[in-house]
């Protein structure tokens, strides 16, 4: 963002200090509609003096981009009316807009098991188009949190446990949001400023018990890279405390770290009612006054989702707790950010143009695109792929029939479905204090019923099933693997196993399985609100294993003797151990999104040949948790000669890991030997398919630090690129490397690229080495906390 112009502060000059107050605070739309239309009543009760910030904006029309457009300017104008400025509307958005009819992606971490940072870009610039439509000004996005834990309910809206990889795929979705024109796009709200991915024992908003250097080194990576690269806008501050102080009033890490060491400009947005969390419980600060003047003094400068501490302001003013210095710094980038997105000159939008810009099939193919290339072969005996031969094949488990669970939990139809089953089925809201009330104030509910409850005599589930198929064409596992395999005779069976008469569904899947040749379960575990979710934002499950009585399902089929493929739909990594020895397949799908069924069909028919990697580290049990293969040399699972330890538990798979229904070869290594400290070196190596079908793979570059002054991690991802081969294809690919990436805190505390030799591996995946050498890092040792490199060149010979 740029220093505040002079007509900026002119602004800032006139306001009176509750003027300012406000425009840092913030409401829902449930403040300001009544059932899907704006109610000037309701607003000039709840802010009678206009108000700076909106958020989850969209979620409040169900109507579809047109009313949602109408709506936004509505709004404006009562704000403008009011204040004389319009507001800053925000929006969640890391599987698509949470909005009517917007595209809906693959939950994040599926996105990130392409190893394809392009496709993030590509699907930024839908989110922004989508968004800007309807007048959102900030999409709540990307989540640039490292996840480590697979005990966190959080991991889907991740890119993954590896810092470089992370730190392109947020870079490029901030690139794809926010384009170069910022009056034609959006802001990009990356998530969550720093650590809230490693919070103690995966419990959501937790404590975060990691020293300074590796927060600096690993966590804030991708952040550092979406600054430096792309000038990220906006950042969303965690709940998380690190050495007993929470981030929303933390200024060392939200003034020093983020906005000196890392040069961010934007603004500093808090998560959902995190700052009166502090006082609420974590028990800090005297009086919600004095909790204000701390959070301005951090540089906090909007107060979600619905503002109760911002409020205490003008008398924090009057008290001597809130200094209007800091009061005055955070209303200026506010006010700044809506010059350069020309909202003082063009606040509203057109909403005869909202559902043009909804209605594009490219944006629909990319997300089926990155649902196919998403998914990971993790096991595979010979089972597959499947043939298309007169044979039946079972297809049991909960999700072998279910349409909803295909989404994560932030995807528009796991938000609307959760919040009107909440208003349908009362006991459903009991998870979820006041939320029932506010759905019930906000929507149209018997719009809402009559597009997904259209039917009262089934349930709730099977209605919302008919919804997602009717409108978003959204084809269940079994469906599509019998539309793929046509002359197979399919079987189903898939009834939730979380209820008291499970073991008669066990019997009733059983039965379905007894004379099939092989069997399909379709399993995993749910993520977002509702009794099955035992993963997703507040949701607290540190039990890995499948969930809810499915290995008794896959026990069973095992005694049956029956082949087996094991598909997965989950969103983080799960403790397999149990499983994977009686099964003969695995394959991980993660949550797809609206293409459903059908990627999966043609992976398992061998009509699209698996591609995915592991952007993940998958445990054996839920014990050997936190497990990622970054770990600090002599304190994991590899030892320093880069071998398995034998005295500790190795993962089941390890990140980068993926299979292919054709074999490759890496050979030929070539690399620059010496290279200067603050230099580029190249590294190439041949690629060959020698497998009889095409096929595409991901080549990975790591590095481990010799000999440093201060212990580094066992390897490092350090390149990466997604190769295409046709049958027998060889190509050289040349990597080129900057020693700026290199860079770390060294035993000082300086940010140094050391003088030291560098083992270089090339690998299948992270445990898995199949070239190496070694690079001599040469002259000088060199600073660069401000002069850091997060990027790599590739090219094709």
């Amino acid at each position: 963002m740029k220093q505040a112009s002079q007509r900026v502060k002119d602004i800032l000059n006139r306001m009176s200090v509750e003027e300012k107050a406000l425009q840092l605070s913030c409401v829902m739309p449930s403040f300001v509609l009544e059932q899907g239309v704006f109610d000037r009543k309701r607003a000039e009760k709840e802010m009678p003096k206009g108000i700076g910030r909106m958020t989850q904006f969209a979620a409040g029309f169900s109507e579809g981009p047109e009313q949602a457009a109408k709506g936004y300017n509505e709004i404006q104008k009562y704000m403008i009316e009011k204040c004389g400025l319009p507001a800053l509307i925000q929006n969640e958005s890391s599987s698509g807009t949470v909005a009517a009819d917007a595209t809906i992606f693959p939950v994040p971490i599926a996105l990130a098991s392409t190893f394809e940072p392009e496709l993030s870009y590509k699907m930024g610039k839908v989110i922004a188009d989508e968004g800007k439509a309807i007048g959102v000004h900030a999409m709540m996005s990307p989540v640039a949190d490292i996840s480590r834990d697979a005990r966190w309910g959080r991991v889907d809206e991740t890119f993954g446990e590896d810092p470089l990889l992370s730190a392109r795929f947020t870079s490029e979705e901030v690139r794809g949001i926010q384009g170069e024109d910022y009056t034609k796009h959006c802001q990009a709200l990356a998530k969550h400023w720093v650590g809230y991915g490693a919070s103690e024992g995966g419990i959501n908003c937790a404590t975060i018990n990691i020293g300074k250097k590796e927060l600096f080194e690993v966590y804030a990576t991708p952040f550092a890279a979406a600054i430096q690269e792309n000038d990220m806008q906006s950042i969303m501050v965690t709940y998380s405390e690190i050495d007993g102080r929470p981030m929303s009033i933390n200024p060392e890490y939200t003034q020093k770290i983020l906005r000196e060491d890392l040069g961010f400009t934007g603004i500093a947005v808090c998560d959902g009612l995190s700052i009166p969390r502090v006082i609420e419980t974590q028990g800090i600060s005297a009086s919600r006054e004095e909790l204000a003047g701390m959070a301005l003094k951090a540089g906090i400068d909007a107060d979600t989702m619905i503002t109760t501490v911002y409020n205490h302001i003008v008398e924090g003013v009057k008290q001597g707790l809130v200094d209007e210095k800091d009061l005055d710094a955070a209303v200026l980038r506010t006010l700044q950010a809506r010059e350069e997105m020309g909202l003082f000159d063009n606040p509203f939008v057109d909403p005869t143009k909202a559902k043009e810009i909804y209605d594009d099939p490219t944006a629909d193919a990319l997300s089926e695109e990155i649902a196919q290339k998403s998914i990971v072969l993790l096991k595979n005996d010979g089972i597959l792929p499947l043939q298309n031969e007169k044979k039946k094949i079972a297809l049991i488990g909960p999700f072998a029939t279910r349409l909803q669970t295909f989404f994560g939990g932030y995807a528009y139809p796991a938000m609307m479905g959760s919040f009107l089953e909440m208003c349908v089925d009362p006991s459903v809201a009991v998870h979820m204090e006041g939320f029932r009330e506010m759905a019930q104030r906000m929507f149209d509910i018997e719009s809402m019923k009559a597009k997904m409850y259209k039917d009262p005599s089934k349930s709730f589930a099977q209605n919302f099933d008919d919804y997602l198929h009717e409108t978003l064409g959204t084809m269940s596992l079994t469906d599509a693997l019998q539309e793929e395999l046509s002359n197979v005779e399919i079987v189903s069976y898939g009834a939730s196993l979380n209820c008291e008469n499970y073991k008669d569904h066990l019997e009733q899947a059983k039965q379905v399985a007894q004379d099939a040749d092989i069997v399909v379960l379709a399993l995993g575990e749910v993520t977002g609100q509702g009794k099955d979710a035992t993963s997703g934002e507040g949701v607290n499950h540190p039990d890995l294993a499948l969930p809810f009585h499915q290995e008794e399902l896959v026990d069973i089929v095992h005694e049956l003797g029956k082949p087996s493929v094991l598909v997965l739909f989950n969103g983080r990594a799960l403790a397999l151990g149990n499983v994977e020895p009686k099964v003969n397949a695995i394959v991980e799908a993660w949550y797809p999104g609206p293409a459903g069924g059908r990627p999966v069909a043609k992976v398992l028919s061998g009509r699209f040949n698996p591609q995915g990697h592991l952007p993940v580290t998958f445990p054996q049990i839920s014990a050997q948790c936190p497990i990622y293969y970054g770990h600090k040399t002599g304190s994991g699972y590899m030892t320093i000669k880069q071998t398995a330890d034998p005295a500790v538990m190795q993962p089941l798979y390890p990140f980068g890991y993926g299979l292919s229904y054709t074999n490759f070869e890496l050979s030929n290594l070539h690399y620059d030997e010496h290279v200067e400290t603050g230099a580029s070196f190249k590294v190439s190596v041949d690629i060959k398919n020698t497998g009889a079908i095409a096929g595409s793979d991901v080549i990975q570059i790591y590095t481990h630090s010799k000999c440093p002054t201060i212990n580094r991690p066992i390897k490092e991802l350090r390149a990466f690129t997604t190769v295409d081969l046709q049958p027998n294809e060889k190509k050289t690919i040349e990597f080129e490397l900057d020693t700026r990436a290199f860079g770390y805190f060294n035993f000082e505390d300086q940010f140094v690229i050391e003088n030291r030799p560098q083992e270089l591996f090339i690998c299948d995946h992270s445990s898995d080495i199949v070239l190496r050498g070694e690079v001599q890092f040469v002259g000088k040792t060199k600073e660069i906390l401000h002069d850091r490199v997060f990027n790599f060149k590739v090219e094709e010979k």
